[in-house]
């Protein structure tokens, strides 16, 4: 048995939630987690942030194309049109 493998980790949409700020800021997308801290942190101020900031979280799986995981080029959000 080869015991360097690491087990799969799942997370309650509560849990993603739960890490809503700029300092701790995790979003969902297409069944997976990721930990966006280090981006924000790395780009602080950016206004091209904003947008992931605002989805701070939450799943952001309809900004993506479920075929082909490609960035959405037409995102409704809101009341707004982001091509």
């Amino acid at each position: 048995m080869d015991r360097t493998r690491t087990r799969t980790r799942y997370f309650t949409p509560s849990e993603v939630a739960a890490h809503n700020t700029t300092s701790d800021l995790w979003v969902s997308f297409l069944g997976k987690v990721f930990d966006l801290s280090p981006l924000v942190a790395c780009f602080q101020g950016d206004p091209l942030l904003l947008p992931i900031t605002e989805c701070a979280g939450s799943d952001i799986s309809s900004w993506f194309d479920p075929r082909t995981r490609d960035v959405s080029i037409y995102q409704t959000t809101g009341s707004s049109v982001v091509m």
